[in-house]
């Protein structure tokens, strides 16, 4: 299969799509990466000793991580999320969906990064099969139980589920509302699945020790691997 994955961030966010690239090639696919790291490193060695055919968009950002770090010194947390998503984000992501466009136009399927939400843009806008990479699988909503690191209140652990979806509506829902709105898109309801999640499957790259599945959770978020032999 020719198989498009498009990601943006930092080496944490990065290397994974890499990882998976990889093994898709060594298994006899046909992937295609597009990257836009805002950490400053170079790739692209590594991709070509997988020979993973690697493209990066930008080629280049008047974006420095370390010096937004730097300035966002603050006891505000969420300072330092605004500053990246203002400065390493929305002035590319025009330039990032062009490219998750080409992708979709040459892959069988596409697979994108949880907060690449412009990728499901443009692979709804094709129509192309969209698949998440995720990696903080504790907002994948349960009937059975609470969010992540939080004691279970029993019936009213659907109430925690509910303010945690419009916490996240109120903090991420409007950038990418108005870009899918724009683009003629269904406009996504909620980020809680429709922004961060595919309605196909989602990759949780994360240890199932550390983040156990929900006993309630389907096969779009969790499918039991059998043994080959």
């Amino acid at each position: 299969m020719r198989v498009g994955i498009q990601g943006w961030g930092s080496e944490g966010d990065v290397r994974p799509l890499i990882a998976l690239s990889a093994r898709l090639r060594q298994e006899g696919h046909d992937p295609k990466l597009v990257l836009t790291p805002i950490d400053g490193r170079d790739y692209g060695p590594e991709c070509r000793s997988f020979g993973v055919p690697l493209e990066v968009v930008p080629e280049s950002m008047a974006f420095s991580l370390e010096a937004v770090v730097e300035a966002a010194q603050s006891s505000d947390p969420s300072r330092l999320s605004r500053a990246v998503l203002d400065l390493g984000f929305t002035p590319y992501v025009e330039a990032m969906y062009r490219a998750a466009l080409e992708l979709c136009e040459r892959s069988d399927v596409v697979v994108g990064g949880s907060s690449s939400w412009y990728v499901k843009a443009a692979a709804l806008k094709v129509g192309r099969p969209f698949v998440v990479v995720d990696y903080y699988p504790g907002v994948v909503p349960s009937k059975r139980v609470p969010p992540v690191g939080l004691a279970s209140w029993g019936v009213l652990d659907g109430m925690r589920w509910a303010l945690l979806r419009l916490a996240l509506d109120l903090a991420l829902k409007k950038a990418p509302a108005a870009f899918f709105a724009e683009k003629g898109l269904p406009v996504p309801r909620h980020v809680v699945p429709d922004v961060i999640f595919s309605d196909r499957l989602n990759l949780h790259a994360a240890s199932p020790t550390l983040c156990p599945p929900a006993p309630d959770w389907s096969d779009v978020h969790w499918r039991r691997l059998r043994s080959k032999r």
